[in-house]
């Protein structure tokens, strides 16, 4: 007999389906050392090399193969309508595609999800909540949302301003001073690792929009856009990742430690393939 088959995590806190499905399978491989990929692919009329394949993030899934899984693993219904949400989000060819989907994991997980509500994911999709969360910082706002909202470049409509300090207020991320301004609860806001990338996604395409804009609209002496075009072996690329990952957690120890703020700025970093490696086959 197997060890007790261990408890995994709710099938709702998951956005990327191949993690799902790599942790239910040696949940149930704890409980059954018998239950391999080979068993898997006996019940469900799939190859064990296609589901390989699969969990490696080489092949993509079909739907209605997710859904024979589904059934194997002991999904419910609305487990098996997340998992096939979460199956087609990640596999969505375009931003409006990825958006449409993750609409329809979000209300699936609203019901189901109390720690992931639906205020908290919004943050991470509207670029301006996280930049007048920053202007509490050091901006005086006392209800004047029309001002506030100039106050973001570009700006915003004064009831957009409200929506999100609405937001801000009741997610806990800001409070009411004594004085009637408002002020931080906490000088850092994370995603979190199990909703990170797909979700700040959103905001890295906004960010994105907003950095070519910068380009044509603001002087030299307000920003600053450089970029290296480089060849690295596989080895290199995860040591420059890891040195920006690094570099990432000293500006925000300085940005914790800053004083005397007087504006809102966005950072980004970026690291991505130009090109195939080669002499890896390109498929």
């Amino acid at each position: 007999m197997g060890e007790p088959e261990s408890k995994p995590a709710s099938v709702f806190e998951y956005m990327d389906y191949r993690e799902l499905l790599r942790d239910r399978i040696a949940a149930r491989k704890t409980g059954k050392p018998s239950f391999s990929l080979r068993y898997l692919a006996g019940k469900t009329g799939l190859s064990a090399s296609l589901l390989t394949r699969v969990l490696k993030g080489q092949r993509n899934l079909n739907p209605s193969a997710a859904l024979l899984l589904a059934k194997v693993l002991g999904f419910r219904d609305a487990e098996r309508d997340f998992l096939e949400a979460l199956i087609m989000f990640g596999q969505a060819k375009s931003h409006a595609e990825k958006n449409h989907f993750l609409d329809r994991i979000l209300r699936i997980r609203a019901t189901k999800v109390r720690t992931l509500g639906p205020d908290k994911v919004e943050y991470f999709r509207t670029w301006y909540y996280s930049a007048l969360r920053e202007l509490m910082n050091f901006y005086p706002f006392a209800e004047d949302y029309g001002s506030l909202a100039k106050m973001l470049r570009p700006a915003i409509k004064a009831e957009e301003a409200r929506k999100a300090i609405k937001f801000l207020i009741e997610a806990g991320m800001i409070e009411k001073t004594p004085v009637g301004t408002y002020k931080l609860t906490e000088a850092i806001v994370s995603s979190g690792d199990r909703i990170r990338a797909p979700l700040v996604n959103n905001l890295h395409i906004s960010m994105a929009e907003l950095a070519t804009r910068a380009i044509h609209e603001m002087q030299l002496a307000e920003r600053d856009f450089s970029s290296l075009t480089l060849s690295l072996s596989p080895n290199n690329l995860e040591a420059v990742k890891a040195r920006i990952r690094k570099f990432r957690k000293e500006i925000l120890e300085m940005a914790r430690q800053d004083e005397n703020v007087t504006g809102v700025y966005q950072v980004n970093f970026q690291v991505f393939p130009l090109s195939h490696r080669y002499p890896e086959k390109m498929e």
